[in-house]
């Protein structure tokens, strides 16, 4: 019992209090993103419910997997951090269309066009902005 007390007050004295956003929420939907060429691609956009802008957080999913891969920690981050977060399937897998490839000039040219769209359509900010897991580590390390 002794230990489970020190626990929590250790918990309380170390870990940092969760931001006011995190008592707010954030809010999903599923949208059709058009790339550079007509190409569809699936994505969840997950937008928090405090006043924006927000920094953007582009999560294109992992190699075979689709949009939803990631929406739990997409919506982890957008209420308790406050990013406007966008997690798409990739180019030719689930529910995007087109042919899969490998970081290549249509891969790179769907981030450029989801990027887009998210400054476009939310309330998203370049300001802070990031790209988090890609598939393989081939869309981010070019």
């Amino acid at each position: 019992m002794l230990s489970l007390a020190l626990a929590t007050v250790l918990a309380a004295v170390l870990l940092p209090a969760a931001p006011a956003s995190a008592s707010i929420g954030a809010t999903t939907r599923y949208e059709t993103i058009v790339s550079h060429d007509g190409t569809e691609l699936g994505a969840k956009v997950i937008t928090p419910t405090t006043p924006g802008p927000h920094p953007l957080l582009v999560m294109p999913s992992a190699w075979g997997t689709n949009n939803l891969l990631y929406v739990g920690a997409a919506y982890r981050l957008a209420y308790e951090s406050g990013y406007q977060v966008v997690s798409y399937t990739s180019r030719g897998f689930w529910d995007s269309e087109g042919e899969v490839e490998i970081a290549g000039p249509e891969d790179r040219a769907d981030a450029s066009a989801v990027i887009d769209w998210a400054l476009e359509n939310t309330d998203a900010t370049p300001s802070g902005s990031a790209w988090a897991v890609s598939p393989t580590a081939g869309v981010s390390a070019c």
